[in-house]
């Protein structure tokens, strides 16, 4: 059976831990080059050694995507590696829980600055490579928390998370005709590290077994009757990336178990 990503370069972001990371194996397990990029210079290593343990080409990137230069020096590290990028797949964020009457000035802008302008500064960087290419596809995570308001969540995270969407879909609109497809995913609750700010455990390591009351109660009226797992949400990005969705640019794709088909 042949690889679905055989020959390409994917450059992914927040690659050290959660859906970054198992978005990093997946590409790999399907024939990527990967670039395991991340703040988190640790984290990425890891998944890197896991990808060249298993025979995989990879290589490390440590980047805060707030910062545009880090990011412009990320994607020229690569280039200069690989000579291209067929795939962005851009995972990093963060998120935290704080009520709307909370959030301070700084709170705000941290949020904005890391979930959405770091997402504008990947698009500028990725956009001149791949407009040269004349290819490219590229998914942004946003959040289900864009599509219900997220009434659990910092409100700089829910309007982060909306914005993303509404870059995706600006983008798409641009640059499809010069070959590059853009699509974001919005996943709902992921069983990752990122949920330990939701159960103000912050500092601990955050264990599914050690919780799995916690996640029993807070999914009981989902249909599914639980939180998903980084590997479907690296599915469903996969999915977006790869050639088999080469007609599908400029869609919020919602990942959520049927959880927004009715009203709870």
């Amino acid at each position: 059976m042949a690889l679905r990503m055989e020959n390409k370069v994917a450059y992914i972001t927040g690659a050290g831990s959660g859906i970054g990371k198992a978005t990093a194996l997946k590409c790999s397990q399907e024939g990527a080059t990967v670039i395991c990029a991340d703040y988190d210079e640790a984290g990425a290593k890891a998944t890197a050694d896991q990808i060249a343990k298993a025979g995989g080409q990879v290589m490390v990137s440590k980047v805060d995507i707030s910062n545009q230069d880090q990011v412009k020096a990320s994607i020229q590290e690569a280039l200069k590696k690989y000579g291209r990028i067929d795939v962005m797949i851009a995972a990093a964020g963060v998120g935290s829980n704080e009520k709307f009457d909370d959030v301070s000035s700084e709170d705000w802008e941290k949020m904005i600055k890391i979930n959405l302008t770091g997402n504008f500064y990947l698009l500028q960087a990725i956009h001149p490579v791949m407009r040269e290419q004349g290819a490219g596809s590229i998914v942004l995570f946003s959040s289900t928390a864009a599509y219900s308001g997220g009434t659990g969540m910092n409100p700089a995270y829910v309007a982060a998370k909306s914005g993303v969407n509404g870059l995706s879909r600006h983008c798409a609109a641009l640059w499809t005709k010069e070959g590059i497809r853009v699509n974001t995913v919005m996943p709902s609750w992921v069983v990752t590290n990122f949920n330990k700010a939701a159960k103000d455990t912050d500092g601990v390591a955050f264990d599914e077994k050690e919780n799995q009351e916690w996640y029993k109660n807070g999914t009981a009226n989902w249909p599914m009757k639980r939180p998903s797992t980084p590997e479907e949400m690296a599915n469903a990005a996969f999915f977006l990336a790869s050639d088999e969705a080469s007609y599908i640019s400029g869609i919020n794709l919602l990942v959520a178990g049927a959880r927004y088909v009715f009203n709870q």
